[in-house]
């Protein structure tokens, strides 16, 4: 879409089309600014539509449109008993964008019922679970509050949903239909749930500090402290805004380090290993893979696709992964040590495993082109690789894999692995060269800029 005139004709056909009489005049005074606006109206109109991204008019945004595009998508593949719970987070618009897909659930003739306040991804994904149910969250789950989407838990796949976003017809002409039942979000069993996790016999004193009432509230009733400023704090604890991931801070004589999120997911599937508890414990993270011990829960220890993700279940929580990380924490300052010795630890007897995480902005609907260029590679890092799929595509390498992923973007996890040697420090850094020059390859296998 190169030329203006093909630009206009196109931001005309969903201006025509645009429920939202907000996002209407957003378009037009767009339209009146150009030839200077064209590159944001390219921007806005470069992929058909959007599960993830600014809150802005046009297919490659969050707005009512696409909202009402993603609820018409779901509710043709809902069956007559399902049940949906509709929330959202405490992001601009997100009450608005939530009442949106209520109504076209409802106008569509599903029973949907509606949080009244914010929420967060995992209270709805154990709401969802208590109550099997369907739940939309209308979240954009990092930081930037300028950024949200639609995640659906329990439903149907985005790729199964942008196919049928694609056969709607007229987004005007899906009928909305009445505000369902409000319901007031009743976290205390959630919590509950989560505080269980910590056993109540190891030790809890470990200073820390957060800023997430929540969370110091659910750390001080699974009895650690003290809580303290975070100057006199060994431990700093935070959430991500939708609750999905936490982050954390160690003090590292007088500095602070932030623990990755390979770190975060090592030190957590490590602890309860070495507590025995049973269950399949799945992780991405190359010492963990794989460990099952019969048909006990599933213990997920996951740093991807967005690099934030601790989760203990089905879905990310930040809030458990907190809590277990604190026992961790506390268990190893009683034996007067830190999280970061028993990382060294971890290093030096089984090698070194960095990850990370490479994030492209591409639409699902262009997802497999973008995997068939990588079907074709057959070297990375001048060593040959194999190739594995299934939901995306792996390749893998001698010490190394990178995991291809489609989602609301194009994911790729990069993981690199070496040998267990006397030098950590030398070892580590030849595993962060080893990733970024993977990185610097696949980006241009992909053609993307």
């Amino acid at each position: 879409m190169d030329d203006i005139a093909g630009l206009r004709t196109a931001i005309f056909t969903w201006i025509t089309d645009d429920p939202d009489p907000g996002g209407r005049e957003e378009l037009y005074r767009l339209l009146d600014r150009l030839p200077a606006s064209a590159a944001e109206l390219r921007d806005r109109f470069a992929a058909p539509h959007c599960f993830h991204g600014p809150l802005r008019a046009g297919p490659n945004g969050i707005n009512l449109a696409t909202v009402r595009a993603t609820a018409a998508a779901l509710a043709k593949e809902l069956s007559e008993d399902d049940l949906v719970l509709v929330g959202y987070d405490d992001r601009p618009r997100g009450f608005d964008l939530a009442l949106e897909a209520a109504r076209t659930l409802t106008g569509a003739g599903a029973r949907a019922v509606l949080f009244g306040h914010p929420v967060t991804s995992p209270y709805v994904s154990h709401e969802a679970r208590a109550r099997d149910a369907v739940a939309v969250l209308i979240t954009g789950g990092l930081d930037d509050p300028s950024v949200s989407g639609v995640r659906v838990v329990n439903g149907p796949s985005l790729r199964s949903l942008s196919l049928s976003v694609q056969n709607l017809g007229p987004l005007t002409e899906i009928p909305q239909g009445p505000v369902p039942r409000v319901s007031e979000p009743e976290p205390e069993e959630y919590l509950a749930s989560q505080v269980r996790l910590v056993d109540p016999y190891d030790p809890k004193i470990i200073p820390f500090h957060s800023s997430s009432p929540l969370l110091a509230s659910a750390l001080e009733e699974a009895g650690f402290g003290p809580f303290t400023e975070a100057a006199d704090a060994e431990l700093l604890l935070d959430l991500a805004p939708d609750g999905s991931s936490c982050t954390a801070s160690v003090r590292d004589d007088e500095e602070w380090r932030e623990l990755s999120p390979a770190d975060l997911a090592l030190l957590l599937a490590d602890h309860w290993r070495r507590k025995e508890r049973e269950g399949s414990y799945v992780s991405d993270h190359g010492l963990i893979r794989g460990f099952s011990t019969g048909d006990a829960p599933v213990y997920r220890f996951a740093t991807g696709p967005r690099l934030r993700h601790n989760a203990f279940g089905s879905s990310p929580d930040g809030l458990a992964a907190a809590l277990v990380l604190t026992e961790v924490a506390a268990g190893m300052a009683a034996q007067l040590r830190t999280v970061l010795d028993r990382l060294d630890e971890l290093a030096a007897e089984h090698g070194v495993h960095l990850t990370s995480h490479v994030e492209f902005d591409v639409p699902p609907s262009e997802c497999d082109m973008y995997l068939r260029r990588i079907a074709k590679c057959d070297k990375l890092l001048d060593a040959p690789v194999t190739r594995s799929a299934g939901d995306g595509m792996r390749l893998t390498g001698p010490g190394f894999s990178a995991a291809f992923e489609c989602g609301p973007s194009l994911s790729v996890r990069l993981e690199v692995r070496e040998e267990p040697v006397p030098d950590l420090p030398v070892a580590r850094e030849r595993a962060r060269a080893s990733v970024e020059a993977l990185s610097t390859e696949i980006t241009g296998l992909l053609g993307i800029a």
